[in-house]
C-alpha cells in the first residue's frame, strides 16, 4: 500500500477480545498528502484520498495479548479503492495504489492517565 498515507476514521472500531486475541474491524478512508516517486511529487495534496473507505481487520499477533499493556496488531489483506483529488495525474496513481493485498502492522499503546 501507499507508505505516504495516514487513515482517517470514517465508521468508527468494533472489536472483540476474547482467549488472549484482540480482533478489530475498522472502516477507514486513506489520505495521501504526498505521493512520490524516486523523490518526485507526482500529486496528493490536503483533499486527496480513496473515493470508498477500506475496511481494515486488525488481530493481535502475539499468543496472549494484554490489554493493559498493549502489543502488536496486523492487517494481513483489505482493499484501498480508487483516489479521488490528488492533481492531475489522479487516474494514473490509482492504478499504482488501488487494490486489495495491503497490509498493516501498528503496536497498540495503552492511553496513559494525566
Amino acid at each position: 500500500g501507499p507508505a505516504a498515507g495516514s487513515e482517517g476514521d470514517v465508521g468508527g472500531t468494533t472489536g472483540t477480545y476474547a482467549g488472549g486475541v484482540l480482533s478489530t474491524t475498522s472502516k477507514m478512508t486513506v489520505k495521501l498528502p504526498s505521493l512520490k516517486a524516486f523523490g518526485i511529487p507526482l500529486g496528493g495534496g490536503e483533499k486527496c484520498q480513496t473515493a470508498e473507505p477500506s475496511e481494515i481487520k486488525l488481530k493481535s499477533t502475539e499468543s496472549f495479548f494484554n490489554p493493559s499493556k498493549g502489543g502488536p496488531l496486523k492487517a494481513s489483506d483489505y482493499k484501498i479503492s480508487k483516489l479521488q483529488d490528488c492533481g492531475a495525474l489522479t487516474g494514473i496513481l490509482s492504478l499504482f495504489t488501488s487494490g486489495s493485498g495491503n497490509t498493516i502492522d501498528i503496536v497498540l499503546t495503552p492511553k496513559t492517565q494525566g
